[in-house]
């Protein structure tokens, strides 16, 4: 068993590169950095003996696809040695555009079934994500010994063109994270990516599977991802601990570490989509 850690701050890569002893490949967001930073940001990565990928944003429409397309030489100089890719569209991107490595499919790229993931991996990726909607019985049934399975994160609710800081602050390219607070007083934190006209939603409280270690020994996916968002350091260096912890319980075949926190989500992983 294996992690890897998407990042989305320099302040998470830092924590990740300093105390992160069981993530084997870190996924440089691509809202870390544009251009010549990510020749700088992948060395560092591999310097300190982890893979260095890539991830695409959420969503590749033209602003995005231009954007890319600018800084097409800085991200073939960066070498990164495979991309996560969030959509099709980024697929097509990268098939046209000549990048070379390991082109990965992210839980949104719907491997639902065996015959989706038969599909998609002929179709050209080297590898899959489970996809968040299937539960532990569904993933055994097409087997996901050998996919990347999300087990830490904030679930994106809505990805969108339509920001919310804009509605409700007007416009100033300069988003800033926001808490929406339903009917039900969950407060769900809006995220926004200004270069591309992006805004997330997420969910009120994380993903947290790490202490499945049992069931994860029946699943055996090919690795674990810890995906963080808008965790500080500090935050990212305790889940970082609890993945060490979780890592030595599943070698001897045992549950990992509790959630430390007051609230948590096991998404689908145990109650299927109805």
């Amino acid at each position: 068993m294996q992690f890897s850690a998407l990042v989305s701050t320099n302040e998470q890569l830092e924590a990740v590169l300093s105390r992160g002893k069981p993530v084997s490949r870190v996924i440089l967001d691509s809202s870390v950095g544009l251009g010549e930073v990510w020749s700088v940001q992948a060395e560092r990565i591999r310097s300190a003996g982890k893979e260095a990928f890539f991830a695409f944003p959420p969503v590749f429409q033209e602003q995005a696809r231009k954007c890319f397309l600018k800084n097409l030489p800085a991200l073939r100089k960066a070498g990164f040695s495979g991309f996560l890719m969030r959509s099709l569209e980024e697929f097509a991107f990268g098939r046209e555009n000549g990048l070379k490595g390991h082109f990965q499919a992210d839980q949104g790229i719907y491997a639902f079934n065996s015959e989706a993931k038969r599909v998609l991996l002929q179709g050209g990726f080297d590898s899959l994500t489970v996809p968040l909607e299937l539960s532990r019985r569904d993933m055994k049934a097409m087997d996901t010994s050998d996919m990347e399975l999300i087990a830490y994160g904030y679930v994106p609710m809505m990805v969108s063109h339509n920001c919310v800081h804009a509605t409700l602050e007007g416009c100033d390219h300069k988003g800033r994270p926001l808490v929406i607070i339903d009917r039900l007083g969950h407060g769900m934190r809006h995220m926004n990516d200004c270069r591309f006209c992006l805004s997330t939603i997420y969910n009120a409280v994380p993903l947290y599977l790490m202490d499945c270690g049992r069931e994860l020994q029946q699943l055996k996916p090919a690795s674990l991802r810890l995906s963080f968002t808008f965790e500080t350091k500090e935050e990212t260096e305790e889940i970082l601990g609890l993945a060490e912890e979780a890592l030595e319980a599943y070698i001897m075949g045992l549950n990992g570490p509790a959630f430390p926190g007051e609230g948590f989500t096991r998404g689908h992983f145990r109650n299927a989509v109805e």
